[in-house]
């Protein structure tokens, strides 16, 4: 199962993207546009693999590659905004429990191959959404406008996830993931164009000021090496198997409340996370219960 570890080693890195990305949304970078529009223009340095394999799909898979790489910027868009408005340890595992959801119904109603779903996986599907929906619940309790961000996202990455296995369906790895890229880097220029983000970026000139750009590097970096673990995980599971890389996301979780809480002890102005008393310890059952849903999918063959 080596599409379980490289997804796990993917969700550590993303961990530690979604600290950085909470340290610049709630400073220094002024809105989730602007962030979605440096992100997207960052496609373009996929254009270095070219020489590993890149050729032209072919209309039809040329539409769904660019789609996918569309779609993927609108979810991480939306992911920023959540981010934005609300503690990170409580979007995060929002989204987690949404994700998994949302795209075996999407599974269900296109119906992609006949005898789709293997119930087998049900049990530690149901663990890893349980842990994920839990770590969200507070008093009060999250209201729709709460959740209407965090959905969003997890509606975009599901259609996401399985956009991106259709282009990988029919084209080779490097050269679909080239042109999702490029798609991505279209959604950024529709960003700036339609974004009302153009003095912004041209003339305050945020991503030249250090504590915005050394941040945006080091998250950058971790982001491009967990999504491509992520999209080389994608390649290898089959179809039936995507919800799980999705419900794995929970794994994420469990990197990120360890890094909240060292944050919390060390730094507890980097971050302003509960982890004292009643929190904490629903926090850990949350956490139980993704722990046991991921060692029964770990046992399963």
């Amino acid at each position: 199962m080596l599409w379980l570890l490289i997804t796990i080693l993917s969700y550590f890195f993303f961990a530690l993207v979604s600290l950085i990305d909470r340290y610049l949304l709630t400073g220094p970078l002024p809105h989730p546009k602007v962030y979605a529009f440096y992100v997207g223009m960052l496609g373009l340095l996929a254009l270095v693999l070219v020489p590993l394999g890149f050729y032209f799909p072919g209309i039809e898979n040329l539409f769904w590659s660019l789609l996918a790489g569309a779609v993927w910027i609108l979810a991480t868009y939306f992911l920023y905004l959540a981010i934005y408005h609300n503690e990170v340890s409580r979007v995060i595992p929002a989204i987690n429990g949404l994700l998994p959801v949302l795209t075996y119904f999407i599974l269900v109603i296109t119906s992609f191959e006949k005898g789709l779903i293997d119930w087998k996986y049900l049990l530690p599907l149901l663990f890893l959404i349980s842990g994920s929906v839990l770590i969200t619940l507070k008093k009060p309790s999250l209201s729709l406008q709460d959740l209407k961000f965090p959905l969003m996202a997890a509606i975009f990455f599901a259609f996401g996830f399985l956009l991106m296995k259709r282009v990988y369906l029919t084209q080779p790895f490097i050269s679909g993931f080239i042109w999702m890229r490029l798609g991505g880097v279209l959604t950024g220029l529709l960003f700036l164009v339609l974004g009302n983000i153009k003095e912004t970026v041209f003339q305050k000139k945020p991503i030249t000021q250090k504590k915005v750009l050394l941040p945006f590097i080091f998250a950058q970096v971790f982001s491009a090496g967990a999504f491509f673990l992520q999209n080389y995980a994608v390649v290898l599971a089959r179809l039936d198997q995507i919800p799980l890389i999705n419900a794995l996301e929970g794994t994420r979780y469990l990197f990120l409340l360890g890094l909240v809480f060292i944050l919390a002890k060390k730094a507890p102005h980097l971050l302003k996370e509960e982890m004292e008393g009643r929190v904490l310890k629903q926090k850990l059952i949350a956490t139980l219960l993704i722990i046991i849903g991921f060692a029964f999918l770990a046992s399963l063959k």
